[in-house]
């Protein structure tokens, strides 16, 4: 079951980091990641096996995993735990390159729904 991803279980003005450098530096274990609410309240949740040494070898940096999404597992021991996921079908992550012929933002047009609306 999805429980929403990284940046809206954080939401607004919350943050997420490695829960300590010991986990970081440990690639024996999953990364654990300490998501931080705005209110100040926390949970804890596991990086997936790939996720956790895409993340140590850098070749996927915390910044970009915001939009992630976050699942309940069952364990081994029959035990829940919230995990984040690679996005599904993801094998490498896209980039994009920033350039000046890239189009400023352009809002899209809006209507006046009283326009639908027959007379």
């Amino acid at each position: 079951m999805s429980l929403g991803t990284l940046a809206t279980v954080c939401g607004v003005g919350g943050s997420y980091r490695p829960c300590s450098t010991k986990n970081l530096a440990d690639h024996s274990k999953r990364l654990v990641l300490t998501l931080t609410r705005a209110d100040g309240t926390s949970d804890l949740v596991t990086c997936s096996g790939e996720l956790s040494k895409r993340l140590r070898n850098k070749e996927i940096a915390l910044s970009q995993i915001a939009n992630f999404p976050i699942v309940e597992q069952l364990t081994e021991d029959g035990d829940i735990m919230n995990c984040v996921q690679l996005p599904a079908g993801t094998t490498q992550l896209p980039t994009v390159n920033v350039t000046e012929e890239m189009p400023d933002y352009q809002p899209v047009n809006t209507f006046n729904p009283e326009e639908l609306i027959a007379f």
